[in-house]
């Protein structure tokens, strides 16, 4: 017999057909299967190679927990009992006063019509630029990702707080003393797992169906315009060390670019979050296309360094003039439906004729 914390789980996804096929699969299952749009079937995209990295954490093994998290409240039902990765959590009510400790909680908030009262600082050119201002304007910062102000947080007497055990798992109890706290299980990989949670948290699920259904048809709708055969795509991160990080498969952009068809060179084709190579190294994120982000722009003096090299200059995607710079807080630090959908506005663009 099916549990029913997985039944709750999917409920406000079940509510449409195209929803039902959208989250019914995990993230794996679209790996290996890519959905068919009206237009045509998706290109297939290569299975993602297995991680020789220690410590690895495949999509299979980032979104298992899932299928046990969840409520039995009835959509929009208060109160309600929230199941989550420390817990379970009561929500008395419907919570207005939230206060979001990383992007994906300030992305899912965002796309719900949700603003938070506090928000993280990220530590990288302020608040993500992705944003209508009007979604941001007014909201306090109460300390960084890595160091959330618990005094600031409290100050604004929040009814309930978002964050996830990965970033913030040390700080669970002291929170929850603040206010009902509910944590996901990690950032990145699960950010459409995480965004149903974070529904059933404010009680708006429905709101939640009607984005994933939106998300569904706009990458059918991209799909149809975008080449086939689909280009390989490199996705390379400048980071504060001058290091280029090389972003695989199992992180927020990796399971977009899975979604639209897109294969990625051998480097990136791995069920892993990423590989950081040096810029002797950078052969590796050669690709018919170059995603180029780099991480807290104003500041960072790398890129051109990079730029000027000569294994820069080698490249494939350098050559053909296939590169795109991209902003890091979008394509990178976005986490959520609301960055997705800007992510493919802006990557429309790369393949117009």
């Amino acid at each position: 017999m099916l549990h029913r914390t997985r039944l709750r789980l999917l409920t406000p996804l079940l509510a449409l057909a195209l929803v039902t096929a959208a989250c019914g699969d995990s993230d794996e299952d679209a790996a290996a299967s890519p959905r068919r749009s009206s237009g045509g079937p998706v290109p297939t995209v290569p299975a993602a190679r297995p991680s020789t990295s220690p410590g690895a954490v495949s999509i299979a093994a980032a979104v298992a927990p899932y299928e046990r998290f969840g409520t039995d409240a009835e959509p929009g039902q208060f109160p309600r009992v929230v199941r989550h990765a420390l817990g379970e959590t009561r929500v008395e009510k419907e919570p207005v006063r939230v206060v979001t400790l990383d992007t994906g909680e300030l992305d899912a908030m965002a796309e719900l019509d949700v603003k938070p009262v506090g928000v993280v600082d990220y530590g990288a050119d302020g608040l993500p630029a992705y944003f209508d201002p009007a979604e941001i304007e007014g909201v306090e910062i109460v300390g960084s990702v890595q160091s959330p102000n618990l005094e600031a947080v409290a100050r604004l007497k929040p009814d309930l707080i978002l964050s996830s055990k990965l970033r913030h798992e040390k700080l669970y109890p002291q929170l929850s003393q603040i206010a009902p706290t509910i944590f996901a299980e990690r950032p990145g990989v699960t950010w459409k797992q995480n965004f149903t949670l974070y529904a059933q948290a404010v009680g708006r699920e429905k709101k939640a169906a009607a984005t994933v259904a939106r998300y569904q048809q706009k990458v059918a709708e991209l799909g149809k315009t975008l080449p086939t055969p689909r280009p390989t795509v490199s996705v390379a991160r400048v980071m504060a060390d001058g290091n280029v990080r090389l972003y695989q498969r199992a992180n927020f952009l990796g399971v977009l670019l899975t979604d639209l068809g897109f294969p990625r060179p051998e480097s990136q084709n791995v069920d892993d979050f990423a590989t950081e190579v040096s810029l002797e190294q950078l052969d590796q994120a050669d690709a018919d296309v170059l995603v180029f982000a780099v991480f807290d722009a104003t500041k960072n003096t790398h890129a051109d360094t990079i730029r000027g090299s000569g294994v820069w200059k080698g490249l494939s995607a350098v050559k053909a003039g296939k590169v795109h710079t991209v902003d890091d807080q979008t394509w990178v630090g976005g986490i959520g439906y609301h960055a997705a959908f800007t992510v493919m506005d802006q990557l429309a663009g790369f393949f117009k004729a």
